[in-house]
């Protein structure tokens, strides 16, 4: 097989940290209407046992402007997922206090201040962020890592469970109506602790992506599964071995290809696949001791922006940042950012 080189030359890299007695882990990111950046991530203190959500504002150039952090003493506050309000921001995640543990939901306003904070498994909130529906799934170990809205108005949603009489956790897919009321759920990998990490609508059926194997005594290789409306597998892909190799974001791009976000060989790594699951390239960046991207967005100037984590598990771990140009020529020389 012939691997095309995409050049990925970035534009703006940063590798910030925060605290040194945290471990990093950068989440998300989102570009500003002035052209700056919004950075997304977890602090966690390894000693303590305790951490918090942190948001970093950059400028166009990946340098620190300003920073925030969420979080409450004695508690492990975990960012999974946000998403963009008309005055703000809604965080979604975990938060685990004294053993207990519960998914969680935290709503800040355009200035970065926490509003209100509320516990859940699944809740949808009206454009006046008033709670219109709770959903609560009876399994026996689960969690929801991605969600998407279908043009219908539906919801999937993708992580990983442990359903009543299994004997392995699976990658799933749950589909459900207006109301959260469950219309199919599917699973797929149902040996060895398969998980969805990222979900994408595409105009026929969605494509979901994460890691297969994912426990603490097994390793994990990436893999993509592209379905139908009705979740049935159309193609299934993966790549790796055994070197805990993950994806953590899927970005549909030009001709209906895929970008594809994660992590591979301690560096993070980006793949990108054709409409019919053909690897066209990949590529990989290394800031650090096992480096990790967490998620892609495409900026306002058609760049690719990548958020994640400089080496992870270090002792000191630092929130990765950069932005990236031609990614689709593939005949350019590569360049690996350190700083």
């Amino acid at each position: 097989m012939t691997l095309k080189v995409s050049a990925l030359e970035p534009t703006c890299a940063a590798v910030i940290r925060l605290d040194p007695q945290c471990e990093h882990e950068g989440i998300r990111a989102a570009q500003l209407t002035d052209g700056t950046y919004l950075l997304v991530g977890n602090l966690v203190n390894t000693a303590t046992g305790s951490g918090s959500i942190a948001i970093c504002h950059l400028n166009e150039y990946g340098d620190t402007i300003s920073t925030r952090q969420y979080g409450s003493s004695g508690a492990l506050w975990t960012l999974t997922d946000w998403c963009a309000t008309i005055n703000g921001w809604m965080l979604a995640g975990i938060v685990d206090s004294l053993g207990n543990t519960s998914g969680a939901i935290w709503q800040i306003d355009s200035a970065g201040q926490l509003i209100n904070r509320y516990r859940f498994h699944v809740r949808k909130l009206d454009d006046a962020l008033q709670t219109t529906w709770t959903k609560d799934y009876n399994v026996r170990l689960g969690q929801l890592l991605d969600a998407e809205q279908v043009p219908d108005s539906s919801y999937l949603f993708t992580g990983y469970l442990l359903d009543q009489g299994d004997t392995s956790g699976c990658l799933f897919v749950l589909h459900t109506d207006l109301l959260g009321d469950s219309l199919w759920l599917r699973k797929y990998f149902g040996n060895g602790w398969a998980s969805g990490a990222s979900l994408a609508q595409l105009q026929s059926g969605f494509v979901v992506a994460g890691a297969t194997s994912v426990s603490s005594v097994s390793p994990s290789d990436r893999f993509v599964v592209r379905c139908n409306e009705p979740g049935d597998s159309l193609w299934t892909r993966s790549l790796g071995t055994a070197n805990q190799e993950r994806i953590h974001d899927i970005l549909p791009v030009e001709d209906d290809c895929l970008l594809l976000v994660g992590e591979s060989a301690s560096q993070l790594d980006v793949t990108k696949f054709d409409s019919s699951g053909s690897l066209l390239w990949s590529h990989t960046h290394m800031a650090g001791l096992n480096d990790r991207g967490k998620h892609a967005f495409q900026t306002a100037e058609g760049n690719y922006a990548i958020v994640g984590t400089a080496g992870a598990g270090s002792g000191s771990s630092a929130f990765y940042f950069l932005v990236m140009t031609c990614f689709s020529c593939g005949n350019c020389a590569t360049k690996t950012v350190r700083r």
